[in-house]
């Protein structure tokens, strides 16, 4: 099934979903007995999980098709005009008692939207990748109908650029740092591939190897030692070591910061930098490029492996790897960010749907 097939299907099922969801909901306040409501309730939860279900899959798949789309910069301007003070009003309900982590997601989103000297269409993209990790939230807020306003204009600006594709004959980097694409995989070509890829400002590459965990552990010290140019600083993150971190976004991104703190031998001022309210992914961000790539001289080559652990977590999954390619995609804004080499290592044997399918593939055998 084609990526536009499935995506039609899973609106038709989010669709079908929701009309149950009214009727049962129509049911509830005519409930006969406690028993019934019981009942019915237990259904209203079955029918919200299914749809977030579908939610995360379908605007997952629809960011990563949005990386091909060629949208017109007026277009997504106007949209943006409409959908920024939605957003601003929900950020803004004072009379709200919404959860900080929601409310933090919800802010990155707004301060990504208004994000300045940025094309409209990069604030976009950047934004598809984060919608998300809010939709968990959606159907037991008082959000819902705005929400649903908010995506469907942006639903809708889509569509209407699904049918103009940019041209594939353009390197990735060319066109939109996200943007996969399979280099092929024979063994004699791949140390000169990789390597050349290293070299590119920014680089965002994702490694395929053969399981067991040891050869990928094997990989990722081949990667440093043979396939990354000697005056680079270069720093391995084992993610099978993040162990109950994993389960917290704002604890696994203080783990992945203080090891390659501690890897490049820098001062760690995490307790400082961690103060305030804004949300761990900014926190990483920020932390990163003033404490880390402001910090080191040279370029730097971060190389993620045993990541088959965070995925076992997808609403973390989908925001950490989504802020990864939004610090890929900077470097169209911002130099210190041309320092930063990004290598994901990963199993052949795992899916590469969102949130992993991002950057350039190449297979070791």
């Amino acid at each position: 099934m084609s990526s536009k097939q499935r995506l039609a299907d899973l609106e038709k099922r989010i669709e079908t979903n929701y009309q149950k969801l009214a009727k049962f909901q129509e049911r509830l306040d005519c409930a006969a007995s406690v028993r019934e409501q019981y009942d019915i309730e237990s259904d209203i939860r079955k029918i919200r999980e299914t749809i977030r279900d579908s939610q995360t899959e379908y605007w997952g798949l629809l960011a990563q098709e949005a990386d091909t789309y060629e949208l017109a910069e007026v277009d997504v301007s106007n949209a943006l005009v409409e959908v920024v003070p939605k957003v601003e009003q929900i950020v803004n309900k004072s009379s709200a008692n919404y959860p900080d982590e929601f409310m933090q997601k919800l802010q990155e989103i707004l301060d990504t939207l208004k994000e300045p000297q940025t094309p409209a269409a990069a604030k976009l993209r950047a934004t598809l990748h984060l919608i998300p990790g809010i939709l968990s939230y959606e159907l037991e807020l008082d959000t819902e109908i705005s929400l649903k306003r908010v995506l469907g204009r942006i639903k809708k600006l889509l569509k209407k650029n699904s049918t103009t594709r940019l041209p594939s004959s353009t390197h990735p980097t060319e066109i939109d740092p996200g943007r996969p694409q399979l280099i092929p995989s024979q063994a004699s070509v791949v140390p000169s591939q990789l390597y050349q890829e290293i070299e590119k400002p920014g680089a965002l590459i994702r490694v395929k190897t053969s399981p067991p965990s040891n050869t990928i552990h094997l990989i990722a010290k081949e990667i440093i030692k043979e396939h990354t140019p000697k005056d680079y600083k270069a720093v391995r993150v084992n993610f099978e070591g993040a162990n109950h971190d994993l389960t917290n976004s704002d604890k696994l991104w203080q783990w992945f910061c203080a090891q390659i703190t501690s890897e490049l031998q820098l001062q760690n001022t995490l307790p400082e930098s961690w103060q305030g309210k804004t949300s761990s992914n900014l926190k990483g961000t920020d932390y990163f490029e003033e404490h880390l790539l402001s910090k080191i001289q040279t370029d730097l080559v971060l190389v993620l492996y045993n990541v088959e652990f965070i995925l076992e977590h997808r609403a973390i999954a989908n925001d950490f790897f989504g802020w990864l390619r939004a610090w890929h995609q900077n470097i169209a804004n911002k130099n210190s960010w041309k320092k930063l080499r990004l290598v994901i290592v990963h199993s052949k044997d795992i899916r590469t749907n969102p949130p992993l399918n991002l950057g350039v593939v190449i297979e070791f055998p």
